[in-house]
């Protein structure tokens, strides 16, 4: 089964604030899924902004979120 993840609980995955994820989302910095209004995130969307940035140290914070 796929994670998917809201905003509010994507962004301390990232390590950022949650205007700071939605200022990446609108820059295109960010893969992400819209749906209708809402932006959601999967694990492999998690994957590719960490490997794109070269931030894997924080790859183990999205152990257990839901």
């Amino acid at each position: 089964m796929i994670t998917v993840l809201s905003i509010k609980e994507a962004a301390p995955v990232l390590g950022v604030a949650e205007v700071t994820l939605r200022r990446m989302i609108r820059k295109g910095e960010v893969p992400h899924h819209r749906i209708g209004s809402l932006y959601k995130f999967t694990e492999s969307d998690i994957e590719e902004f960490f490997n794109a940035n070269h931030v894997s140290a924080r790859k183990h914070r999205y152990e257990g979120a839901v």
